[in-house]
């Protein structure tokens, strides 16, 4: 997870594990995100790509938080054999990036935004999936904001909910 030799080292956002693929998501300010396996410890302190690295993935803007959700043969909340998992990325700009893994390898990325036209300066601070096993709802909120967002796998635009009602204040 060291810098490009042109480029200046950029912080940790978010780690997010992955326990049923033995994986950990670590995602950096930069866009970058490194998919690390989780069995394997690394050979030396400093250095480890190659070790336990297992791929980098980019996004076009920073990488605010991360989660995931399964999807199992049968339906997500179905408790069969998995036969993927998506990773679900907050960006800024309003925009998620949803990464999914077959057989723990990435084999596409689909970019979905809160807004389109797209919006400025809106970030996705925090992205959230339902308990395990009981649904495929992601959960995300753009600040500032009073909307929160409820979207599905596979879903090209989330369902809004407006929180800025007199009933929450």
């Amino acid at each position: 997870m060291e810098p490009d030799e042109h480029e200046e080292a950029s912080p940790v956002r978010w780690i997010h594990f992955l326990p049923e693929l033995q994986r950990a998501c670590v995602a950096m300010h930069n866009g970058r995100m490194f998919l690390c396996c989780a069995d394997v410890v690394p050979t030396k302190e400093e250095g480890m790509e190659g070790t336990f690295l297992i791929t980098e993935l980019g996004s076009a803007t920073c990488i605010h938080s991360v989660t995931s959700v399964l999807i199992r043969q049968g339906g997500s909340a179905s408790g069969g054999k998995i036969k993927s998992a998506e990773i679900w990325c907050g960006e800024s700009h309003g925009a998620v990036s949803v990464f999914t893994l077959i057989d723990g390898v990435v084999t596409s990325q689909e970019v979905v935004n809160h807004n389109s036209p797209v919006v400025e300066n809106l970030e996705v601070l925090q992205v959230i999936a339902s308990p395990k096993d009981t649904s495929d709802a992601i959960w995300t909120f753009v600040y500032p904001g009073c909307h929160i967002f409820q979207w599905r796998t596979g879903e090209q635009v989330g369902k809004k909910l407006s929180i800025a009602s007199s009933q929450f204040k």
